[in-house]
């Protein structure tokens, strides 16, 4: 899953369907009166979750070791089928349509996965009680939550932007290497930096900067603003005017490798290959719910297949020095952190891909359980290893598994260079963190050495 614990749990690989007949529910499908088990019969996915849960929860009871672990066992059970109701928002009176239902199919896969795991940890674990298992008390899987992170040693370089920015600019990496910023100028309005080899220099005047909420950089030099609402982007074009423009004049080059296709859910290597994150994109009518990819083989969903539960939003962005896109969903609604969160800590891991733009082949990531778990994680693969920036609780970077702090203070925006070498971000001081003023970013050089940046 996603977010605070958000997706592998919410997000995982599918295995493709075998041509094999595929067994019935734990129970009658022909007398499911409820609307849960309604759900659980119109899918065959769903029906062998539950069948093979259903195996899994018999061999439990007749092994129990006791009348009362028995008990506490069957309890537990009906705790959870009311907790599955309770997270895929369904009741007596939910009315299933053709609109909702995949959502409610894949919540419910999800619900299954997780229980099917703890099930798992009970049979290998007899001694412990039930409960204690499919409901963890999040904080003691982690005894220094909440601390704050110390500073690695790694060479960070300081860009002071003009007066007039508090912070929180956009930025992107164009493909010559530059830093693309968008921020305040000095005359009140806002500007368009390019920074490179220490030195800043401004590109142009964007009045209404707020009305923007990214900058990208297209194959072709452009420089383009992705709305923040609403249907105009902006462009600076190679003379440095600015001018807005709807996005259906953009190039579909350019409109894919800023992921302004289709609301923001296909993104591009500038090359024609894009990632879709939505089920249905260029006539192809895949299964509801799984990720796509048009390069030189068409239009086909990734391979192994990563299908996405309809709470949650998928992000990407494109690696150049690695031909690929990194995707990681969002936790939405706020609602669902708890459970992301308590899944992200039984299996202290939180799944992204890196999917190949020449193969569409997904390999998967994890991100293991740590003190970031209350930010949305951004995942930057970089030539020098993963590093995760994670909103308030600072820059980390993954070694052997682990997550180790790399610097304090809230980290924003963060992009990573075409090159692999660098990541550039905006930081807000925090304890222990270097002490920067506002409009400062931050650009962490990787493998520095002539020519990288």
């Amino acid at each position: 899953m996603v977010m605070l614990g958000g997706t592998v749990l919410l997000f995982r690989p599918v295995m493709a369907q075998a041509a094999v007949t595929i067994p019935p529910a734990s129970f009658d499908c022909g007398k499911a009166p409820g609307v849960d088990e309604s759900i659980i019969c119109s899918d065959p996915d769903l029906r062998q979750a539950d069948h093979d849960l259903g195996q899994a929860y018999r061999a439990l009871r007749e092994a129990a070791p006791s009348g009362a672990y028995k008990a506490s066992l069957r309890n537990d059970e009906r705790s959870w089928i009311l907790q599955r109701n309770a997270e895929c928002n369904v009741n007596r009176y939910t009315v299933v349509t053709a609109a909702n239902r995949p959502g409610l199919v894949d919540c419910f896969l999800d619900e299954y996965a997780e229980r099917i795991d703890d099930l798992a940890l009970m049979k290998l674990y007899p001694g412990r009680d039930p409960q204690s298992i499919s409901h963890p008390i999040r904080r003691s899987f982690l005894a220094n939550d909440g601390a704050p992170a110390a500073p690695a040693s790694l060479a960070f370089t300081s860009v002071q932007l003009p007066p007039g920015n508090a912070g929180n600019p956009a930025l992107a990496w164009a493909p010559d290497g530059d830093l693309l910023v968008l921020g305040a100028g000095p005359d009140g309005n806002g500007a368009l930096y390019a920074w490179r080899d220490a030195k800043l220099r401004r590109l142009a005047s964007v009045p209404d900067a707020a009305s923007f909420s990214a900058v990208c950089a297209a194959p072709d030099g452009q420089v383009l603003l992705r709305p923040a609402s609403g249907t105009v982007a902006g462009e600076v074009a190679g003379d440095g005017v600015f001018h807005t423009l709807p996005e259906s004049q953009l190039p579909t080059a350019a409109r894919a490798v800023c992921g302004l296709d289709d609301a923001g859910i296909g993104i591009g290597d500038g090359k024609g290959v894009t990632l879709w994150l939505g089920p249905s994109q260029l006539g192809v009518t895949p299964r509801p719910g799984f990720v796509t990819i048009t390069n030189a083989a068409g239009t086909h969903p990734v391979q192994p297949p990563i299908r996405i539960d309809s709470r949650f939003h998928l992000s990407a962005a494109y690696q150049p020095f690695a031909d690929t896109f990194v995707v990681l969903a969002d936790v939405a609604p706020a609602s669902l952190e708890n459970a992301v969160e308590r899944r992200w800590a039984k299996r202290n891991c939180l799944d992204y891909w890196a999917v190949s733009a020449a193969t569409g082949i997904a390999d998967p990531g994890c991100i293991p359980f740590g003190p970031y778990v209350a930010a949305v994680p951004v995942v930057l693969p970089t030539q020098a290893g993963v590093f995760l920036a994670a909103g308030g609780n600072g820059l980390y970077r993954i070694i052997d598994g682990v997550a180790e702090p790399a610097m304090a203070g809230a980290v924003s925006n963060a992009v990573v260079s075409p090159s692999g070498n660098a990541i550039a971000f905006d930081l807000a001081p925090g304890p222990g963190s270097v002490a920067v003023a506002g409009g400062t970013i931050i650009v962490l050089q990787l493998n520095a050495g002539p020519g990288t940046r």
